[in-house]
């Protein structure tokens, strides 16, 4: 007797189905990208176009409050391509942007998932969270680890208060905006932890959540985004 998966026989069918209907287009340039491609969102010519930044510098310092890291990782630069696809993540629901996203820094750090005992995303405060739905960073940070082959510890660190929009403070008020902001779940004791944001402008957010991490006893912090903006 011949037995069929039925639950994987029909994902399959809608699956081929969507992609029919849908054909996956490049998440920069809007072109037609190959299916068969293992980062079908986005085409050839734009992750060739798109430089990969890497790794910026070792032991670097962030923000206001000096806060050492043990280096800094972005995909790429923080392009007008790469800003449109970020906004439309965060402020438009296309939550597909994530995986090419992940995908643009995962070209990079292939070679150094080993290093990472745990991957954390940057959170988002719970009235935000609310409101938005989901958390950019998380979702990105979601798609790394299935490129990655790691576990995402999804809540590594807690934002335990709301802040403004970082986007809406300057200078030393970036700092005092997420001052507290966060918590650790966790003992990171020894351990080398990986933190996911979307993009790093002051470092401002980067550094609090740093100075939470290595408070729970990180031995080693790394900061990885999918763009730098400074």
């Amino acid at each position: 007797m011949i037995y069929v998966d039925l639950d994987a026989f029909f994902k399959n069918f809608f699956e081929r189905m969507g992609r029919a209907l849908f054909p996956p287009k490049c998440i920069f340039c809007k072109t037609l990208t190959d299916p068969a491609s293992p980062h079908e969102a986005v085409c050839a010519a734009c992750a060739q176009t798109m430089a990969l930044v890497g790794w910026v510098n070792g032991a670097t310092r962030l923000g206001p409050a000096l806060v050492p890291v043990d280096g800094v990782f972005a995909g790429c630069s923080y392009t007008e391509l790469v800003k449109s696809a970020i906004v439309r993540l965060k402020f438009y629901d296309v939550t597909g942007a994530a995986r090419p996203l992940a995908y643009m820094m995962a070209r990079g750090l292939r070679n150094y998932g080993d290093l990472f005992d745990y991957v954390i995303p940057v959170p988002l405060s719970a009235k935000r969270f609310s409101r938005r739905g989901f958390n950019q960073s998380e979702l990105i940070a979601k798609e790394l680890c299935i490129l990655l082959e790691k576990t995402l510890d999804a809540q590594g660190l807690r934002r335990v208060k709301h802040t403004k929009k970082q986007s809406l403070t300057k200078g030393l008020e970036r700092q005092e905006n997420v001052s507290q902001a966060f918590q650790a779940s966790d003992d990171y004791t020894g351990k080398t932890v990986l933190l996911i944001d979307d993009v790093l402008t002051t470092g401002s957010t980067a550094a609090e959540c740093a100075r939470v991490l290595r408070d729970a006893g990180a031995e080693k912090i790394y900061i990885a985004v999918v763009a730098l903006a400074i």
